[in-house]
């Protein structure tokens, strides 16, 4: 389902970077989330798109542009021009035709919230930031680097919430529970379990957990069980969780998250093993 939202753009967001050229599209899938824009034009032209998989503030960035690709890639996404606050991991290049470059990229932006939801309806500090957002910086990824025009982002990444809060009501999860959680699901109780799995995969598919990030989304039960695991992008990242999710979700043990009251409830946990050979959570 493709869905189109028309926002006005401030004139001086527009001055200081290139134009949009299409409205945002929200395209709702099945497992996730994505908004697009395109901006500029002719040799400037670019493709942006941010996709969720799950509510977290981990944003899976594309970005699709003419302009060469740096040869030692160092790069970092912004809203505004303040890197301490975002953080950018998981560099891909990937060759298009008609000589154009996308690379990919785990963006979190790191906005500041006043509630563990991430779904939460109001979010006052959320808001005011996202409202205070009108561009967006990519640095040292292209040859040259790049502001969008994106204008506030609250609205944008509002409908992004209200179709994550669509998609989570389809896996059978409490949605109102998730817009007030006093507690998401968070890193596991006992993590000896996770290098017990890996020791356990096929050389072959061991091998491939330590080149690169694997991110999965992970439903954890209020006993702190895993009854559901999936890859989240990549080819090589589904023949890691082929191998993995039924260790995971075997013996697989999570802090569950809590509603308002402070029960315990069905959720989900995003989470990646890393090229270092840790685990990180990913969901706040």
């Amino acid at each position: 389902m493709l869905s189109v939202l028309t926002i006005p753009l401030p004139s001086a967001a527009q001055e200081e970077a290139l134009s949009p050229s299409s409205p945002w599209n929200l395209d709702m899938a099945d497992e996730n989330c994505a908004l697009s824009r395109t901006f500029g034009e002719g040799t400037d032209w670019v493709l942006l798109e941010f996709r969720s998989y799950a509510p977290s503030d981990l944003i899976v960035t594309t970005i699709v542009s003419a302009m060469d690709v740096r040869e030692r890639v160092d790069g970092r996404l912004s809203f505004g021009s303040n890197f301490r606050d975002s953080r950018t991991t998981e560099f891909e290049h990937f060759e298009l035709e008609d000589g154009l470059n996308a690379v990919r990229l785990s963006f979190y932006p790191n906005f500041p919230r006043s509630s563990e939801a991430w779904l939460a309806i109001v979010d006052e500090e959320r808001d005011v930031a996202e409202a205070a957002a009108d561009h967006l910086s990519v640095e040292r990824i292209f040859s040259d680097n790049i502001r969008l025009a994106t204008g506030s982002m609250h609205e944008p990444f509002n409908a992004m919430r209200s179709c994550l809060t669509d998609l989570i009501d389809r896996w059978g999860l409490d949605v109102e529970a998730h817009q007030d959680l006093s507690r998401v699901a968070d890193w596991p109780r006992r993590g000896s379990w996770i290098g017990s799995a890996i020791r356990r995969m096929p050389n072959n598919i061991e091998r491939i957990a330590f080149r690169k990030a694997h991110h999965m989304v992970m439903t954890v039960e209020p006993d702190g069980s895993v009854s559901q695991c999936r890859p989240m992008v990549s080819v090589e990242q589904a023949d890691f969780a082929r191998e993995f999710c039924p260790l995971a979700i075997a013996d697989g043990n999570f802090l569950p998250a809590q509603n308002s009251d402070g029960d315990e409830i069905q959720s989900i946990y995003l989470f990646s093993i890393r090229a270092d050979r840790s685990v990180t959570q990913l969901t706040k």
